[in-house]
């Protein structure tokens, strides 16, 4: 590639567009080897407003005939030597293609996520998109991706705004089972879930739906066995006792159960008629850990949750899921839930061995009193962060996950606790996070966090449910009431599926696909449960939905 650079800066032989045209079409039409003869013709013409498409449409050509190393030496060149050229980003989008194919899978999810970043064109960044969150498993060979090409298709940019998704109106036979099983009589959640349900339900989709509340799991299981023969589907959320025995009481009475909270475990691998519409906390677990090692290319962590069954579902999620990446886990410890206090945790999980051997520093907020007063004096003791050690140990680029799970009371308390998140280390945390004003006054520790939680606490998708319901409502719907919005508009669609193709509830959800509602997104797996988890990012001002 270098030569014919040499010999074209040489060159005063005069030819025209045509043969770039010329290529561009062979190369559309999969006619790789003339597509390159004709490139040489316009690399040699000396035409310099040609040059750069024509060095463009060499990577193109060098990757649908498989010479990946030819084609990421190229394109890395390329994209030194013209960065701010309108072909940078497809350039760019190349070496990932290329380096995917040599096999350097995290250098090709840096490559997507600078398209992401940095990317203009719709069609180049949704592919980035697709790729980069698992929606696509590969590039193709010879795909078409050129500047000036049809723009027409949705870009994933948080900064625009997407059209919002029509309804699909359509008869739909039968009615749904709205069961709410909330212990707490007092608690105004099931009336929001309700309302926002069947308002989508019964106005936008004409479907009959039909609302119960109860208080206990016995309860929950005699609606269910009562109801089940006169509905079609039981939509089911509340208490994870009273949720998790409805699940399993499905296959008995032969009802699709669409489960809408999140529990510990998927529940849908023990009942064939079950659904689980939000990701399980053991797999909100598993997609931060996914994240990190496959987008972020980390290769250590550490695991700090409370000592529950959620904390530990959560703790094993992220631990297993980070080794299947051939990641190292450091350390991994629980704390009691109800602490005050958690020093000593903090303190155990940062001065392990085999992170302080890697050159990572200790702050003055994670040590004992004891070695306060040693470090520092006992006249500077506190809870300010102070460095502790070389700084030349440091490492300037990321180097490990902190995987880091808690109740949302305590983000305040435990986050004066940590003191500062220590130079290449990267903050993970579960949907206890979510509180916007507590992120901020928590920035030293909290800017440019992860958050996988089961749904997006806004809206980054307007949907027509949405929209409607948000004009007959002087107030913004709560989250609740978006997942209810999102959950009827599944509901409506799982249900013209059945009737379409004649099949059961949990192979209807398998076969659809990826469903997007207006916080929720839903890939439902083999095993019946929803594998999408949300991942968001604060970026020091407000969180942002990354996938």
């Amino acid at each position: 590639m270098p030569f014919l650079i040499l010999i074209l800066l040489l060159s005063g032989a005069a030819s025209g567009s045509e043969d770039l045209d010329r290529a561009i079409t062979q190369f559309k039409s999969s006619e790789y080897d003339d597509a390159r003869e004709h490139v040489r013709a316009v690399l040699l013409s000396g035409i310099e407003t040609e040059l750069v498409p024509a060095l463009y449409l060499m990577i193109k050509i060098d990757l649908a005939l498989g010479m990946a190393e030819s084609a990421e030496r190229a394109a890395t060149r390329f994209v030194s030597n013209y960065p701010s050229s309108e072909f940078a980003q497809f350039a760019h989008f190349a070496r990932a293609e290329a380096l995917s194919n040599l096999g350097r899978s995290r250098e090709s999810k840096r490559e997507l996520d600078w398209v992401l970043e940095n990317g203009s064109d719709a069609r180049l960044m949704l592919r980035a998109l697709n790729i980069s969150s698992g929606e696509e498993d590969e590039f193709q060979q010879g795909e078409w991706l050129y500047p000036g090409e049809s723009r027409t298709e949705p870009v994933a940019d948080r900064e625009t705004e997407p059209e919002p998704a029509q309804v699909e109106r359509r008869e739909i036979e039968g009615s749904v089972l709205l069961l709410l099983a909330f212990p707490d009589p007092t608690d105004p959640t099931p009336d929001k879930i309700s309302e926002a349900f069947c308002f989508a339900m019964n106005d936008l989709h004409g479907v009959s739906c039909l609302t119960e509340r109860v208080y206990s799991a016995q309860g929950a299981i005699e609606k269910l066995r009562d109801l089940s023969s006169s509905v079609r589907l039981c939509c089911v959320a509340g208490d994870e006792g009273a949720v998790v025995a409805v699940s399993l009481a499905g296959d008995e009475c032969k009802c699709p159960i669409l489960k809408l909270t999140s529990t510990q475990h998927p529940a849908s691998p023990y009942a064939n008629c079950l659904i689980d519409f939000l990701p399980s906390l053991e797999t909100q677990a598993k997609a931060a850990a996914e994240y990190a090692a496959s987008n972020l290319g980390l290769t250590h962590a550490l695991a700090l949750c409370p000592q529950t069954d959620g904390g530990l579902a959560m703790r094993s999620g992220f631990t297993e899921e980070f080794r299947a990446r051939s990641g190292a886990i450091d350390t991994a410890l629980s704390y009691q839930a109800d602490a005050s206090n958690i020093r000593a945790e903090i303190h155990a999980l940062f001065t392990t061995p085999a992170r302080l051997e890697r050159g990572h520093e200790v702050s003055k907020a994670v040590l004992t009193r004891e070695e306060r007063e040693k470090y520092f004096g006992s006249d500077r003791a506190g809870d300010v962060a102070q460095a502790v050690g070389s700084d030349s140990l440091i490492h300037e680029e990321p180097q490990e996950a902190f995987f880091f799970t808690l109740n949302g009371e305590q983000i305040n308390n435990y986050c004066s606790q940590l003191g500062d998140i220590q130079k290449g280390t990267i903050l993970f945390g579960n949907s206890g996070w979510l509180d916007e004003r507590a992120l901020i006054v928590q920035k030293l520790i909290t800017s440019g966090m992860y958050i996988v939680a089961p749904l997006s606490p806004i809206v980054d998708r307007e949907t027509e449910s949405f929209l409607s319901y948000d004009e007959r409502d002087e107030a913004y719907p709560s989250a609740w009431e978006l997942l209810a919005l999102d959950a009827a508009d599944y509901s409506a669609r799982l249900l013209g599926y059945m009737d379409d193709n004649h099949v059961d509830a949990r192979t209807a959800a398998t076969e659809m696909g990826e469903f997007r509602g207006a916080t929720v997104v839903v890939n439902v797996a083999p095993n019946g449960e929803n594998r999408s988890a949300r991942i968001l990012r604060f970026d020091g001002e407000s969180v942002i939905p990354l996938k």
